[in-house]
């Protein structure tokens, strides 16, 4: 090679660095101009989402299973999906950035993920240098990708699945790359770059679109067999490990994906009006979504006001353009398409049967048997997972990937037309079908047609803007610790639902924004718990102790948002005529609680009443006990009336069990060491109950020196207490789960360093090698 043709080469490599760095800043300017106008700079947090508003705190408390923000707790799940979301967050919140920003600036890293996706993507279907025309083209294909009529469903709630979205590209990408690696060491490097993904959680996040994965996984290992002459056998054998270190790299969160998956079954056949919900979901899609607007990419569902023809020409736009290599013939093919022609049709096949599903003309509701199907197996599951994934929130996954792929096909098939006149039209149909969907969906977004609960004419936004005055509520409540905290007045659903005209904040979730300061639970929402639901009989003078009764829940804060708003299904009139109910009278609450004894109101922070219960609160105790079965109406009123006295007697939830009637000798410590291990310490001359504040389940174990404490009872309607015997020991309070969560994280952990360790060292090995040419 020549002085002049190795200038030339490196003149070319540097332009196209030069290239990729201000197509890669273009689309980072319109990705941010996007995002700063529609969260007005601040954090999406809304409905089923959320977002880690302290990383630290945040991942102390979702670290383990058990610790789940619905009153009593249940070994199940609460936000584990973000921990990666946290642990990417803690740099930028050390250094003291808005969470707002930080949570942008997490996004725009996954949206360039994206992008550079589609780039090596593109690269490898044409393998030939990138234009940048071709550039443009890929910015347009990645915004159209990721905003569109789905994902604003999910991005409106910050939900963890669109994680997994972001991420497809580059690792369908990573995947092909894997396959026809020749080196061992190129084989590994990418095998350690999934690893890096996988530890996302990214096949934990959503079952349905692991379904949906697994079928692009298929597809490409076809189009893989074509276009690289590999055998089919070959293939498969590379690609296992594809699938081990994804699925070994995020196993932390297989508990998180039992646990859900389970609830979901169960919870599949339960009714909502005259249906089962999975039924309910499908017949929802059904109604909505009709074979022809499907083909049109939803033209007609779009939610604004747009002309009819407009509508008309998204649609047409958009059929003509995944059309174009069947208008244009089989002139002037390139390799790749005459090798890759059967699977563009078969990705246009694909979607008429997704567009099939979701409208109904393949109906799967003919085939659904509520007896057959409510039966705990594979099979089953497997078959409700796919009733579920055909639903509208699920089915634009493969929709919009599949069409964006399509996208690429359809492009590479219009720049094989050599810039003649037919190549600009198509290009510029093309275009003008991206920009428009790119401005449609982006003034949707913006205009928060979609991510606002509109209330009393009062639109709730999906933003949370941390004022200053929620700083200082932070500040008191991050002192609760493992205690838990009372929101009033009490909801249903959404469980914190709040307008401040003030500080023109607003917030509409289910998971309220006080719990991520803390690491009890938010005792709001009145559907989680009939304890938390007997709280609707305050404000009220037949209430005459109600500190006495927030003793046994653990409650240490008490919070009257005076500024709350009914989230749907709230318990309101005609419902109940209980005195909490809504309409709410927000002075008789605070009057109720100024006469509340041993209470005392630390401040008034923004529409926030704070109190503070006058006493050190317990989460394990001894007590006397009384075995009862009491309704959850006689343990509220027996506990705020002062019948019984909180912290000294329980009621135990079996009559068979031992009546214990004096304590006096008891004495324990304890200390809680995470959210699922609590040590406790005994010196007793008699036979007590040890009440512990989470709620029961029968994962929930007691060890005395290594052995198990068989006795183990439900009290005071929700609590776990153990039978203790008289002595001198050490107890531990432990879920089972406990030590099978630490094998996972370690794992999880293990899995991308041991890939880096044998990379590394297969690097210095053959840098180790003398070479012997000379």
């Amino acid at each position: 090679m020549t002085i002049k043709s190795i200038n030339s080469e490196l003149f070319r490599l540097f332009k196209n660095v030069l290239v990729n760095m201000w197509i890669y800043l273009l689309f980072n300017v319109i990705f941010a101009i996007f995002w700063l106008i529609y969260t007005h700079g601040y954090v999406i947090y809304y409905w089923d989402g959320g977002f880690p508003l302290n990383p630290i705190i945040f991942i102390l408390r979702y670290i383990n299973v058990w610790n789940s923000p619905a009153f009593p707790g249940g070994p199940a799940f609460g936000f584990e999906l973000y921990l990666p979301l946290a642990i990417l967050s803690i740099p930028f919140y050390l250094l003291g950035i808005p969470i707002g920003v930080i949570q942008w600036l997490i996004t725009q890293f996954l949206a360039n993920i994206s992008l550079y996706g589609f780039q090596n993507l593109f690269r490898i279907f044409t393998k030939s240098m990138i234009s940048n025309i071709d550039m443009v083209i890929l910015i347009l294909i990645t915004l159209f990708y990721l905003i569109n009529y789905y994902t604003l469903i999910w991005i409106s709630e910050y939900s963890p699945n669109i994680i997994l979205y972001f991420v497809t590209p580059v690792l369908i990408y990573y995947y092909i790359k894997m396959i026809t690696a020749n080196k061992t060491k190129c084989y590994l490097f990418y095998l350690f770059l999934i690893s890096l993904l996988g530890g996302l959680g990214i096949l934990y996040e959503d079952q349905t679109m692991d379904l949906y994965f697994l079928l692009f996984i298929i597809i490409f290992l076809l189009i893989i067999q074509i276009n690289y002459n590999k055998k089919l056998k070959y293939i498969i054998l590379k690609a296992l490990p594809f699938f081990s270190v994804l699925i070994l790299s995020g196993i932390y969160l297989f508990l998180y994906l039992y646990y859900s998956s389970l609830g979901a079954f169960k919870s599949s056949f339960e009714y909502f009006g005259n249906s089962p919900i999975v039924i309910g979901g499908l017949k929802y899609t059904y109604n909505n979504y009709n074979i022809t607007n499907s083909l049109m990419l939803y033209a007609f569902n779009i939610p604004m006001n747009i002309n009819i023809i407009i509508r008309y020409i998204y649609g047409f736009l958009f059929l003509s353009v995944i059309l174009t290599p069947i208008l244009i013939g089989n002139k002037t093919e390139t390799d790749f398409i005459h090798k890759n022609k059967i699977y563009y049709y078969f990705i246009i096949f694909l979607l008429i049967i997704l567009f099939g599903l979701q409208s109904g003309v393949i109906n799967l509701e003919n085939i659904y048997n509520a007896l057959l199907l409510s039966k705990l197996n594979l099979i089953n599951i497997l078959f409700t997972g796919i009733l579920y994934s055909i639903q509208y929130q699920h089915i634009g996954y493969p929709i919009y990937f599949l069409t964006s792929i399509l996208f690429l096909f359809v492009y590479i098939r219009i720049r094989n037309l050599n810039n003649n006149k037919r190549y600009k039209l198509l290009r510029t149909l093309m275009m003008s079908f991206l920009a428009l969907s790119f401005i449609i969906y982006s003034d949707v977004a913006v205009t928060h047609i979609t991510s606002s609960y509109v209330i009393n004419n009062i639109a709730i936004e999906n933003t949370f803007n941390d004022p200053p005055w929620f700083k200082d509520v932070t500040n008191i409540i991050s002192e609760a610790k493992y205690n838990n905290i009372l929101i009033l007045p009490i909801q249903n659903a959404l469980s914190e639902t709040l307008y401040c005209g003030e500080t023109k904040t607003t917030i509409a979730a289910n998971n309220p924004v006080e719990s991520d300061y803390f690491l009890g639970e938010i005792l709001s929402n009145g559907a989680t718990s009939p304890l938390v639901y007997c709280i609707l009989n305050i404000p009220s003078s037949k209430v005459t102790n109600f500190t006495n009764y927030l003793i046994i829940l653990g409650v240490k804060y008490i919070i009257v948002d005076t500024k709350a708003l009914p989230g749907p299904g709230t318990h309101a009139r005609p419902f109940t005529n209980l005195p909490g109910a809504y309409p709410w009278n927000f002075t008789s609450f605070i009057e109720f609680l100024n006469n509340t004894p041993d209470l005392t109101l630390i401040g008034i922070y923004g529409p926030y009443y704070i109190y503070t219960i006058n006493a050190s609160i317990p989460l394990v105790y001894a007590s006397n006990g009384i075995p009862a079965n009491w309704s959850y109406s006689q343990i509220f009123w027996s506990f705020a009336t002062t019948k019984i006295k909180a912290l000294n007697t329980s009621i135990i939830n079996n009559k068979s069990a031992p009546l214990i009637e004096n304590i006096s000798d008891v004495k324990i410590w304890y200390q809680i060491i995470n959210n699922d291990e609590v040590k406790v310490y005994v010196n007793s001359k008699s036979p007590f109950y040890l009440v512990f504040d989470q709620g029961y389940n029968s994962l929930w174990e007691l060890q005395i020196n290594g052995k198990l404490d068989i006795y183990h009872f439900k009290a005071n309607g929700y609590a776990n207490a153990w039978l203790m015997p008289a002595g001198n020991y050490s107890a531990t309070i432990i879920l089972k789960t406990h030590n099978l969560q630490v094998m996972l994280y370690t794992i999880s952990l293990l899995t991308p360093i041991t890939l880096a360790i044998i990379l590394l060292f297969i690097s210095r090995g053959k840098i180790g090698k003398k070479d012997t040419r000379y």
